[in-house]
């Protein structure tokens, strides 16, 4: 994939709609979502059975059904911060064959990137 398939999405969801879903959808309970072009609803099933049936979803604020205008594309790569890279590439090139550098070696700079590492203290 090439960077200009990722597009800037605005949240045009109504937390109103969501929290007054029936029932309401949780993530953890989701294993098939459906969207089809041209229709402003999602269906979703919470269960792998046949007989499971799918459940509607109407989750987009009433200005984004009735405009939806394709959004921008992406135009820089997100990258990671020169910081988190240098150690990376130290200590990772002389164990790597050279043939898996290049991954590495393009990864794009990006000095505003926000560090998406989760720290967990307490296990």
């Amino acid at each position: 994939m090439k960077l200009d398939d990722f597009f800037i999405w605005p949240d045009n969801s109504s937390m109103y709609k969501l929290t007054h879903a029936e029932p309401r959808p949780y993530m953890k309970d989701i294993v098939e979502v459906t969207a089809e072009r041209g229709k402003y609803i999602l269906t979703y099933k919470t269960g792998f059975d046949t007989d499971n049936t799918c459940i509607s979803l109407d989750f987009l604020s009433k200005n984004a059904s009735r405009q939806l205008h394709p959004p921008p594309d992406k135009a820089n790569p997100r990258g990671i911060t020169r910081e988190r890279k240098k150690p990376i590439e130290k200590n990772l090139f002389p164990i790597i064959p050279t043939s898996r550098r290049l991954f590495w070696e393009s990864l794009p700079v990006n000095d505003n990137a926000a560090d998406l590492r989760v720290h967990y203290n307490n296990l």
